[in-house]
């Protein structure tokens, strides 16, 4: 009974880990150059899809590795609402990076797909 505990411990603690080994954590602001009100935050990878939380509202976004496995992946701002590749307007992965524009969604793209 006692291995079974722990097994099962052992299980959800890797379960927790692979969900937030992909992960970003978006912070929106009202203001340019992530500066003036924070709006919120998001936590989510590529299994979060397109997003279209604050638009119209926020101005930056701040986007910070939750883990350190997020090598392939990078974040992609859209004019539209609906993540058209043709209206990418910013991408970016590094930590702390505070892109600044007039987005209609985004979403994070794994570049290994």
């Amino acid at each position: 009974m006692f291995a079974i505990k722990i097994m099962a411990r052992f299980l959800v603690c890797l379960a927790v880990a692979v969900g937030f080994a992909d992960a970003y954590k978006f912070t929106f602001y009202g203001g340019l150059q992530c500066r003036g009100a924070r709006l919120g935050e998001i936590i989510g990878g590529p299994g979060l899809g397109c997003r279209t939380d604050f638009r119209g509202v926020a101005s930056a976004v701040i986007v910070e590795s939750t883990g350190p496995v997020d090598d392939p992946f990078t974040v992609v701002l859209y004019s539209s609402n609906d993540c058209n590749p043709d209206t990418i307007i910013a991408n970016g992965d590094e930590d702390d990076l505070c892109l600044t524009a007039n987005f209609g969604s985004y979403e994070v793209w794994n570049l290994f797909d």
